[in-house]
């Protein structure tokens, strides 16, 4: 099957996973529940729609979630096509300097097994659940990027520090390494209670780095201010506006904005702040 057969097969592949009647998006900023039409009017063109992901493994829960994350995708593919808009878009399991393997991928060059041996992708997430989200931006007229860091550097700085990086390491890494806030460390202590000492700080520093490298490479490769724009990026990185969202703000443009958006089963007080946008289905509390 060709690639491109392959691309307008998931296109037009009708989704057991679109927004439902009873579900409904919620504006952090306004505090109001709109509809999906309203939550794209809302976001300028040529914005970062930043799109927080949960692990991906074979249970059915997992699969439910990455199939309304890849029909959001291709409903706000459509939505900048009725714009004459392109639409960009990024995972954050691909490295910023992996883009001549998607492009070989894409040409048909590589296997999938090939390919997926050759980038950064953790091979826990089965890539079945975002073929989507990757293919998307072929059928709407833009681009597929890798955006995240290195494997090999995220792991070292994870096992031995950022200052373990070698001089032709750090030259990998042409941009400030800026370092989390310390509400976001406290978040991630809290998410890894197992871990202390210098063994959390190396995977904090870990973190934020990667945060400054999405960051960057977000500005390097959105530019074209006639395409939207999406990174998938697990979801730790993008709440309470803090991690990547405060690098996003940093790097990018003034006239560039991003947005993150996050699912949820119900509304809460403790989750309704959580991004920008939360996806809300199933039963809601408020």
């Amino acid at each position: 099957m060709s690639l491109a057969l392959r691309v307008l097969i998931l296109v037009f592949f009708v989704f057991a996973a679109q927004a439902r009647a009873e579900d409904f998006f919620w504006d952090a900023k306004a505090q109001e529940k709109i509809s999906q039409q309203e939550l794209f009017n809302r976001l300028p063109g040529g914005s970062v729609l930043v799109l927080g992901d949960q692990p991906a493994d074979e249970s059915p829960a997992s699969q439910d979630f990455h199939q309304r994350q890849g029909s959001l995708v291709r409903a706000y593919g459509i939505y900048a096509q009725s714009l004459q808009q392109g639409l960009d878009g990024a995972l954050a399991y691909i490295a910023f300097n992996e883009d001549m393997s998607i492009e070989l991928y894409f040409r048909g060059h590589l296997t999938p097994e090939k390919f997926l041996g050759e980038v950064s992708w953790p091979m826990s997430h089965p890539f079945s659940q975002y073929e989507r989200q990757f293919y998307f931006p072929l059928y709407f007229q833009g681009h597929a990027f890798g955006i995240s860091l290195p494997a090999p550097l995220r792991e070292k700085i994870a096992r031995t520090g950022l200052s373990s990086l070698t001089e032709e390491e750090k030259e990998l890494l042409p941009f400030e390494i800026q370092r989390g806030s310390a509400a976001y460390f406290e978040r991630f202590h809290a998410a890894h209670p197992e871990m202390s000492g210098a063994e959390l700080e190396h995977h904090f520093e870990s973190a934020f780095s990667d945060d400054s490298t999405i960051a960057w490479a977000a500005s390097q490769k959105f530019t074209d201010k006639n395409h939207r724009a999406y990174i998938v990026v697990d979801e730790f990185h993008v709440l309470h506006h803090d991690g990547l969202m405060v690098q996003l703000k940093r790097v990018l443009p003034s006239d560039q904005k991003a947005f993150s958006l996050i699912q949820r089963e119900a509304l809460t007080e403790e989750n309704k702040n959580l991004a920008d946008f939360i996806w809300v289905h199933g039963r809601t509390n408020g």
